[in-house]
């Protein structure tokens, strides 16, 4: 989880500026968030956009499947930034120096949910942007996410000696009932992996945007909303709405259903271990982590 910052990132966008077509590059500014790649607004005398530099070590696969993924979104009608093309394709490879692949798209004025709190309409919006992705199934690259609720056995079992008596008490019991879920015989699709409050924006329209999709997956349907629901912490009359309007467009299972307390847990716990293992074993000092470890601490109840 490494932000990408290319050594000129100046000359880099103003070469994206002329690569793309986008006009006259005037500035740039990072934005906030993304840990796996670097988001960046670049404004030219045509417009405003957002390049996604993506770190040397990338696979190229992996860049492909994102941008697949954008174009499939947009496809089964959830709102996401347009992607910008140039002459020979979507995603752009500088060669100076150390090789650095990026892509373009339209860049979204709005707020996301940590500065505003979702109403009905927003709540229902995003249900439905679930079951409209869960209505997904195309080839994707495969990438491990440390931090992803599907991976929390694995995870547990790596990390647990890090943990204190205490968080093992806690956490072991939500493992131990989550593996005898068998979500492999859940229905499976494309999940975004990461729905959370920092990723959907709103702009003074009622529009949205849905962002980030570098956590998409191919996995049980019903973790990506479990994941949404524990990074929205909704009350139970939210909750529900998001749940309803999500069955309307796609009906639960009631096994699936019967799963999401348990996977909202998972979810924590997910959060919890690889927080406190960066933080306590790897040295990590950046806030974010203590961020995600606070958000994993509350939803246990530790």
């Amino acid at each position: 989880m490494h932000r990408a910052i290319p050594p000129n990132l100046e000359g880099l966008l103003k070469k994206v500026a002329q690569v793309y077509e986008l006009g006259d590059y005037k500035n740039y500014q990072e934005l906030k968030g993304g840990l796996q790649a670097l988001n960046v607004k670049v404004e030219t005398d045509k417009g405003v956009y957002v390049v996604k530099v993506f770190s040397p070590d990338t696979p190229l696969k992996e860049i492909e499947t994102q941008v697949k993924g954008l174009t499939e979104f947009k496809r089964t009608m959830v709102p996401v930034p347009e992607l910008i093309p140039h002459s020979q394709g979507m995603i752009y490879t500088s060669e100076d120096t150390t090789p650095t692949s990026l892509y373009v798209t339209s860049f979204f004025e709005g707020q996301d949910f940590t500065k505003l709190e979702p109403n009905s309409s927003d709540l229902q919006h995003i249900g439905q942007y679930l079951a409209r992705i869960h209505s997904l199934s195309f080839p994707i690259e495969p990438t491990y996410d440390e931090w992803g609720t599907a991976n929390l056995i694995h995870e547990f079992e790596k990390k647990k000696d890090c943990l204190t008596p205490k968080d093992r008490r806690v956490v072991e019991p939500i493992v131990q009932s989550y593996s005898q879920l068998k979500l492999a015989d859940f229905r499976q699709s494309i999940i975004h992996g990461d729905l959370q409050r920092q990723h959907v924006l709103k702009n003074k329209r009622g529009e949205h945007c849905v962002l980030d999709l570098g956590c998409m997956s191919q996995a049980s349907s019903v973790i990506d909303l479990a994941i949404c629901l524990a990074h929205f912490s909704l009350n139970p009359a939210q909750e529900k709405e998001l749940i309803d309007a999500y069955h309307q467009e796609r009906p639960l299972e009631e096994r699936e259903r019967a799963a999401l307390p348990l996977l909202v847990q998972a979810t924590y716990a997910t959060y919890y271990i690889g927080a406190y293992h960066d933080i306590h074993v790897t040295g990590n000092t950046n806030s974010t982590f203590q961020h995600w470890l606070e958000f994993g601490r509350k939803g246990l109840g530790l």
